[in-house]
């Protein structure tokens, strides 16, 4: 069994060299925008159970724990770990961590790391993003990106704050890996959900690639995200050629 090509930390599927790589010189702080955001703070802790098909892997954890300064703006630190249990971690171990630097007014991310473990396959991933230019930096790279693109782990949280109705569609741009990925991201219906942490009122959500991209898209995923006004990750669920890998939520720590 591999994960190399799925890594479960890059659970949303599983391009133009910039005139200049200074952090700050393409930065135009007076023309970010504005989100309001209702659905999350500093302090959340969403704790979550991992399954393998029907096999209890281990666990996840979401969580904010506090506010940082980057580029002079105030940022949610957002953290995502996964851990496999030790009797899985037996046949397939997995320890990784994702970290994204959100920005508080705009709902933006400004940079992300990534901490993978996964068998025998180690790596450390980063990047930082000119979110109005539309470039993401990467070791000694400069890719090509929308302008306020997501990444892996913020797009989620942005997701919270929209205003969701069944069959509508938002286009969504998101990153990852030195990757641009322009994404549809599809309100299919409300659905009730029972998981470890109880029984939920949900929107199913399904991310797609849009039409045109030059990225394959290599599996499927549906997100369940709570009926109130705090949108909160119930269920996560991502399908993939060697089987389905899924989150539950089994307790709110805030």
């Amino acid at each position: 069994m591999t994960f190399r090509k799925y890594s479960l930390c890059s659970m949303f599927f599983l391009v133009v060299r910039a005139f200049s790589q200074n952090e700050t010189a393409a930065f135009r702080p007076n023309e970010y925008r504005s989100i309001e955001n209702s659905a999350f703070s500093v302090g959340e802790d969403l704790v979550y159970e991992v399954r393998f098909g029907r096999v209890s892997a281990g666990e996840a954890r979401m969580h904010i724990p506090q506010l940082v300064s980057y580029q002079s703006r105030d940022c949610y630190h957002l953290i995502s770990e996964i851990k496999t249990s030790p009797f899985f971690s037996k046949f397939f171990h997995v320890e990784d961590r994702v970290e994204s630097y959100l920005d508080v007014l705009g709902l933006f991310p400004w940079r992300y790391e990534k901490r993978i473990h996964e068998g025998k396959y180690r790596a450390n991933r980063s990047a930082r993003f000119d979110p109005v230019g539309g470039w993401a930096y990467s070791g000694g790279d400069t890719i090509k990106i929308a302008p306020y693109t997501q990444d892996v782990l913020s797009i989620l949280y942005y997701l919270r704050t929209l205003d969701l109705q069944p069959q509508t569609v938002f286009a969504i741009d998101n990153y990852e890996d030195k990757k641009y990925y322009p994404l549809n991201v599809q309100v299919k219906k409300m659905e009730g959900v029972k998981v470890p942490a109880g029984k939920f009122y949900c929107f199913l959500i399904e991310p797609g690639l849009r039409a045109g991209s030059i990225i394959e898209q290599k599996g499927k995923m549906w997100i369940w995200l709570s009926h109130d006004a705090r949108r909160i990750p119930v269920k996560i669920k991502s399908k993939i050629s060697f089987g389905a890998i899924t989150m539950e939520l089994k307790k709110i720590n805030h």
